[in-house]
């Protein structure tokens, strides 16, 4: 039986940059030296006089320890780097014995852990020192911020006002806490136990355990975040909102098997496309598409193929925006592991 199918053959060749052993101990080293920096403290956190989480304010910071259930550790910093306009601008980072992430988001006012995820307007991420990305939800794409409702959930205070809940003494690195609230909850499925203070900014926690994992306070403060704070978030306010369109293009190969009851006949079909973004939210594609069915009606013994090539618009009107600041592109070699975090021209330190 004779067959033919117009097929693309599309090769890809992408090269690029390995995470090594070298940089997984150097991650380690860092982790381990900033938490062996931080002695414990023993200096009382009284008891709170009423159960209201701090108003955020610029430079307030709080610093915790993770210890995983296999003893590995990080730690993780919130903190506020900027008010403006928008908001207010929250940087979240977490550095672990892999990489290092950081979110950066948005919040309008009210400025403090009353916060929902209706409130969230800008997000910047940043993955192991990959190219920055930024995701603007002001421009009705609210149903594109479903996805960092966890950053969202864990600056407010569940415990605001419920003078119900029980109390605890307990230490951790950053003290003596007298008269914590203490909460337990199930989080899909895992006991998780909670203890906060009105004293600690943000949702105010101190210590939380769930399943042999384990997070401590180690500081907190009202201002004087250490280290050098960037000024992307700032620029990005002061952007109209226009994203600007990604450059290149994207390719993709498909395969599908199907079948005709009727006339009992097996359809193939591989498809190319090659595409380039021409807006935001708008795509160009050329569809190539090769067809064979097999034992073709009337001659079971004979076969058909079919080629078809079209020309495609595709709309995507819900995908959210993404920028690429030029700051971004300024930054993007500074904020690699490994190297001073400070971007010249749009940085400051506190």
């Amino acid at each position: 039986m004779m067959k033919f199918v117009g097929l693309w053959v599309v090769v890809i060749l992408t090269i690029s940059g390995c995470a090594t052993g070298g940089s997984n101990l150097a991650y380690r080293a860092n982790v381990d030296a900033f938490i062996a920096g931080h002695a414990r403290n023993t200096a009382p956190i009284p008891a709170p006089t009423n159960l209201e989480p701090k108003p955020w304010q610029l430079g307030q910071w709080a610093l915790y320890k993770k210890t995983q259930a296999d003893g590995k550790v990080d730690y993780e910093r919130v903190s506020v780097v900027a008010l403006d306009s928008c908001g207010t601008w929250i940087e979240r980072m977490i550095q672990n014995y892999d990489g290092l992430w950081r979110w950066t988001v948005c919040v309008r006012p009210p400025r403090d852990a009353s916060v929902t995820l209706d409130d969230l307007q800008v997000v910047i991420t940043e993955m192991m020192g990959s190219e920055l990305g930024v995701f603007d939800f002001r421009d009705g794409q609210a149903a594109g911020a479903k996805r960092f409702e966890w950053i969202v959930s864990d600056l407010a205070a569940p415990w605001r006002g419920n003078f119900g809940l029980a109390r605890e003494d307990l230490d951790v690195p950053a003290g003596h806490v007298s008269q914590a609230v203490k909460r337990t909850s199930l989080d899909r499925g895992v006991r998780v136990t909670i203890w906060s203070h009105p004293e600690v900014p943000f949702d105010g926690m101190v210590k939380q355990l769930s399943e042999g994992r384990m997070v401590e306070l180690l500081a907190y403060g009202d201002q004087g975040v250490t280290g050098a704070v960037s000024r992307l978030a700032l620029e990005l306010a002061a952007l109209a909102h226009k994203p600007q369109v990604r450059s290149g293009g994207y390719l993709g190969l498909g395969y599908g098997v199907g079948r005709f009851s009727d006339t009992q006949r097996t359809a193939e079909t591989i498809t190319g496309q090659l595409g380039r973004r021409v807006a935001p939210r708008l795509d160009l594609l050329v569809v190539a598409e090769g067809i064979t069915l097999e034992r073709y009606a009337p001659d079971p013994t004979l076969s058909q193929s079919a080629g078809l090539g079209l020309l495609a618009v595709r709309w995507s009107p819900f995908r959210p925006l993404h920028y690429r600041p030029a700051a971004a592109s300024r930054c993007r070699r500074a904020l690699r592991p490994g190297r001073p975090r400070v971007c010249p021209a749009i940085s400051r330190s506190y």
